[in-house]
C-alpha cells in the first residue's frame, strides 16, 4: 500500500512538472519547449533533438499553451505508444507561417488501422488537431508501420499574433 501511495505521489509530481513551463506567462515559447525536454526526457533514454531556425515572436499565453500542448502530446505518444528512441522537434518559418514538425523513429501505424479503431482510443491525436484549429492552424499526422510518425502543425503568423 505504501509503495502504491509513493508511486501515486511520484506520478502526481511528474504531471505537475509537465505543466510547470506554462505557469510563467513571461517565459518564451523556445525556453518552454527546452524546459519540457529537459524535465521530462533527459533521463528516460529517449533522445529528443530540438532545432529552431527562426525568430519566434512573442505570442499570447493561449497560443503558446496550445502549441506547447501539441508538442507535449506528440512527445508523449512517441515515447509511450511508438517506443521511439529518437524524436526530433523542428520549428521554422515558411513564408508567413510558423511550422512545427515532430518526427519519431518509432513503430508507426497505418492510417487504416487508426481509422478502424474506435475514435475514443485517439484522444491525444484528436486533441492535438483541435488545439491547432483553436488558434487558426492545421495539423497533419503521417505514419507508416516500421517507419515512425511525423506530426506537422502549421500556424499563420499573422493570425496567431493577433490572438
Amino acid at each position: 500500500m505504501i509503495e502504491m501511495i509513493k508511486s501515486s505521489i511520484e506520478h502526481g509530481r511528474a504531471l505537475i512538472s509537465d505543466i510547470e513551463p506554462l505557469r510563467d506567462i513571461k517565459i518564451g515559447l523556445i525556453p518552454a519547449i527546452k524546459n519540457i525536454i529537459a524535465r521530462r526526457y533527459s533521463a528516460v533514454g529517449t533522445r529528443v533533438e530540438f532545432e529552431c531556425n527562426c525568430t519566434i515572436p512573442e505570442f499570447d499565453k493561449f497560443v503558446k499553451i496550445n502549441i506547447l500542448r501539441i508538442i507535449q502530446e506528440a512527445l508523449l505518444n512517441a515515447q509511450k505508444h511508438a517506443e521511439s528512441s529518437n524524436i526530433q522537434i523542428k520549428l521554422f518559418q515558411q513564408n508567413d507561417k510558423l511550422c512545427v514538425n515532430i518526427t519519431d523513429n518509432g513503430v508507426g501505424f497505418s492510417s487504416k488501422t487508426r481509422k478502424s479503431q474506435k475514435a475514443t482510443q485517439h484522444y491525444g491525436l484528436l486533441t492535438m488537431q483541435e488545439r491547432a484549429h483553436l488558434i487558426g492552424g492545421t495539423l497533419s499526422i503521417k505514419s507508416k508501420p516500421g517507419k515512425g510518425t511525423t506530426v506537422k502543425a502549421v500556424f499563420p503568423l499573422k493570425h496567431i499574433s493577433q490572438i
